[in-house]
């Protein structure tokens, strides 16, 4: 089939906008029914048509009386057990005595609606386009610092329009869960998380915000990795030695660790490559993940420790992140939270002799 085509008429029109404002709606209720329209719940590219949506239902009456069609009927039309039929019955023609032109009033302003609905519309996918990160079938990732900073209306259609592309045959997103979930976007105050409708949740994650029906979904690609497994890492002489992680949890992050006899000049920007002094690293070094009740002594804290737990929840990583996530060990004390800090007592200073430059960073797994 081409398309779907139904019998809605203006009448039906008049009727569903009055639903939708007694109900409460937004200008996407309030425009009323599209002449064509997608529903992904149906179908992906098959139309729903509503050829006659302008015509009076009278006038349609009239042209089946007047080519000797005879229309169906639904019986259930005649009973005011249905919220439409009692609009159709008893208050339409109540507010028809206040305005005799009710319908044509109302027909009128919906094709007005129509036009502004088509405007914010565009202007919503365009802003969508800007501040999207990566869409995926289980969870959609924005830039937060933009988003949180967009008027009010635009961010309550944002959400709906991404609500509507992972929950393709959602209807009816109230009003009170839009403006929620846009109180928590702008909010520097707000909670981690916020359910949100149809088993979907906002999630604040440092600049990212995510729409998703599971937290354990989300992607861990900006985060290093690792299995379970120590990784030994034998120092001996001059090396560039490289060890890839577990690519099963982590996507392409490789350690070269690469030993110099003199120290270099300490001057990098890169979190994930740090100088430490060879001597006081020793030889039994390992790259393993976290362990219980671990203590950490980073640079800055003069030789004092905190539970290593307690500093990734400073430095803000992922909760999620924190149990695989990579801890380059000299013997039994921590040495380097990639990404992060160093060890006080492994820094480079000036009686240091040999330096060992360790770097953790994306690459290829093909080339090792």
């Amino acid at each position: 089939a081409q398309a779907v085509a139904v019998g809605h008429t203006a009448d039906d029109q008049v009727e569903t906008i009055l639903m939708h404002f007694l109900r409460g709606a937004g200008l996407s209720g309030l425009k009323g029914m599209e002449f064509s329209i997608i529903l992904p719940a149906f179908d992906s590219q098959i139309p729903l048509t509503r050829p006659i949506l302008d015509l009076w239902r009278a006038d349609t009456v009239a042209y089946c009386a007047a080519h000797d069609l005879v229309p169906l009927e639904d019986p259930s039309n005649a009973s005011d057990d249905y919220f439409r039929n009692r609009l159709r019955h008893n208050l339409i023609p109540e507010l028809e005595k206040y305005n005799p032109r009710f319908r044509v009033t109302l027909q009128r302003t919906s094709h007005a609606l129509r036009g502004d609905y088509a405007l914010i519309s565009d202007l919503t996918q365009k802003t969508w386009q800007e501040i999207i990160i990566k869409e995926s079938q289980t969870y959609l990732s924005f830039q937060l610092a933009p988003f949180s900073k967009l008027l009010i209306p635009l961010i309550r259609n944002l959400i709906k329009f991404s609500v509507e592309k992972l929950r393709p045959g959602i209807v009816d997103i109230s009003f009170s869960t839009l403006d929620r979930a846009a109180k928590f976007i702008t909010s520097p105050q707000s909670a981690q998380r916020l359910d949100l409708v149809s088993g979907l949740l906002l999630f604040k994650e440092q600049n990212t915000l995510y729409l998703t029906d599971e937290v354990s979904n989300l992607p861990l690609e900006i985060y290093p990795q690792m299995g379970a497994d120590a990784i030994p890492i034998t120092v001996s002489g001059e090396i560039n030695l490289k060890v890839k992680l577990d690519r099963s949890r982590s996507r392409d992050w490789v350690l070269t660790v690469k030993r110099i006899s003199s120290a270099p000049e300490l001057k990098n920007a890169d979190p994930f490559q740090v100088t430490l002094d060879a001597e006081l690293l020793g030889e039994n070094l390992i790259l393993c993940p976290r362990r219980v009740g671990e203590r950490f002594a980073p640079l800055g804290m003069s030789g004092k420790s905190m539970k290593l737990k307690d500093f990734m929840i400073n430095v803000k990583l992922p909760k999620r992140a924190r149990d695989a996530y990579p801890i380059l060990y000299a013997g039994d004390e921590i040495a380097w939270v990639p990404g992060y800090q160093i060890s006080d007592r492994f820094r480079v200073t000036s009686e240091t002799k040999d330096v060992i430059v360790f770097k953790l960073e994306r690459g290829d797994f093909r080339s090792l």
